[in-house]
């Protein structure tokens, strides 16, 4: 057994001699922490990254509230409506009764209805529980036959999750959007199939967006289904508590923003608290308070008289298990997540942030990069004298100056959120030890041979 050891341990020794062997090496290295994502060690940096920036970034810039109102509707919402004989139901689903009473408070005043609704309840299969689902389709086709009455469309699952044939047929035809679909991970598609194996449809935020653009004056560019998903960026609205106006009081929380963080990370502070729910740049109402101020309520007061806008109603009920993780502010119901994606497309139309697959190329500079650092090793071996804390800052300050503005490029200039970016920004300063700490004691040894 040591005789076939030793030739073996022996070629090793021979081939790491090969500047190319150990490059290949350092190369494969790299390419599985980033692809193969070892204990979620790629997936969790990226993230990390990508949420320290986007905190970053939405506080350069406040967003104005779009031409859309969010209506939620929790267990209070529900409790108080029963105490007033307007819902059958005292508790989360409804009946399928109060669906139908509670849309046409959606439709918005006379003198100025809504263009378009989302309707974001998911009616998997019809409940025996809750009474008959026809009644709702029902209702329904009865808005549906005006002309002058906003369109209603519904959730209607997905890829991994469709709606059944039963709810399909009570419901009458409805029309419906796709609200869930997988191998999207947080990024919003223009458009997704209702089930596995159908044509993809436009997802609620692109349809509304249509819907809206349609009624408009203004002239909307068109968005391709196939278009890249949308990196969705959580914005803040102007305020004092949110977006200064002016800016040395902006300048002035960015800082106290970036300090924190930098403490956080160093010492395992608690972070900073996300922002108020008033700094959501959406109008958003309870339904009690559209029940209280009537359907006028709907109208976001930035619309004018004639101006098209649109309504999105969802649960913010934590059993409903609706509830969507955000990098800006604390998990907010599965609406808001459909709300800024319009949002997102509403005021940067076809320069929305855009999904682009960069991991190959990320492959490539993490390539160049072992060569990089190949070097450096060995400037190390031979310069000793130079090898302290100013040239290990350096190259601390030379990737995080390459990461900053890289990603400023990205999202200013070519609106796009690479893939496999942040992974290899956020792994970069690991894997660059990995190859200088194997390349001294390969330098090493050869020296004292």
């Amino acid at each position: 057994m040591p005789l076939s050891i030793e030739p073996a341990q022996r070629w090793k020794k021979v081939l790491w001699d090969f500047s190319a062997v150990r490059f290949l090496t350092y190369l494969v290295l790299g390419v599985w922490v980033l692809a193969g994502d070892p204990f979620r060690l790629s997936s969790s940096s990226d993230n990390a990254l990508s949420e320290a920036y986007h905190n970053f970034q939405v506080r350069l810039d406040g967003v104005s509230p779009p031409p859309l109102t969010v209506v939620t509707i929790d267990n209070e919402d529900i409790r108080l409506a029963h105490a007033e004989d307007f819902f059958a139901s005292d508790d989360w689903p409804l009946d399928y009764v109060d669906h139908s009473a509670l849309l046409p408070w959606l439709l918005g005043p006379e003198d100025q209805p809504a263009t378009a609704i989302f309707y974001d309840i998911f009616f998997e299969k019809p409940r025996s529980s809750s009474g008959d689902l026809g009644t709702l389709g029902t209702r329904l086709s009865e808005i549906a036959d005006y002309p002058d009455l906003p369109v209603i469309y519904l959730a209607g699952g997905g890829d991994y999750m469709p709606i059944s044939p039963a709810s399909r047929q009570a419901l009458d035809g409805a029309s419906l959007s796709p609200s869930a679909w997988s191998e999207q991970g947080d990024y919003y598609p223009l458009a997704a199939p209702l089930k596995d194996g159908e044509e993809p449809i436009s997802t609620p935020a692109a349809r509304m967006y249509q819907l809206l653009c349609q009624a408009s004056s203004d002239a909307c560019p068109y968005l391709a289904p196939t278009s890249p998903p949308i990196s969705v960026r959580w914005g803040l609205r102007n305020g004092p508590a949110c977006v200064p106006e002016r800016i040395f009081e902006r300048s002035g929380l960015i800082v106290e923003r970036v300090y924190t963080a930098v403490l956080q990370g160093l010492f395992d502070i608690k972070p900073p608290p996300p922002p108020d729910r008033i700094c959501f740049p959406i109008r958003t109402l309870k339904l009690r308070h559209l029940r209280a101020n009537g359907p006028e309520a709907l109208v976001p007061p930035d619309v004018a008289p004639g101006e098209p806008y649109g309504v999105m109603l969802g649960v913010s009920i934590p059993s409903a298990g609706d509830f969507h993780p955000t990098p800006v502010f604390e998990p907010l119901p599965g609406v808001h997540f459909h709300a800024m994606a319009f949002e997102n497309l509403w005021h940067q139309r076809d320069n929305y942030l855009r999904l682009h697959d960069f991991t190959k190329l990320s492959f490539g500079i993490w390539g160049m990069a072992v060569v990089g650092f190949m070097w450096q090793a060995r400037r190390r071996h031979e310069n000793e004298n130079h090898t302290g804390l100013k040239t290990a800052m350096l190259w601390w300050f030379a990737i995080a100056g390459a990461v900053v503005l890289l990603q400023l490029v990205f999202h200013h200039l070519l609106h796009i959120v690479p893939e496999g970016w942040m992974s290899l920004a956020a792994i970069l300063p690991l894997l660059r030890e990995v190859v200088l700490r194997n390349e001294a004691a390969y330098q090493h040894k050869t020296h004292k041979q």
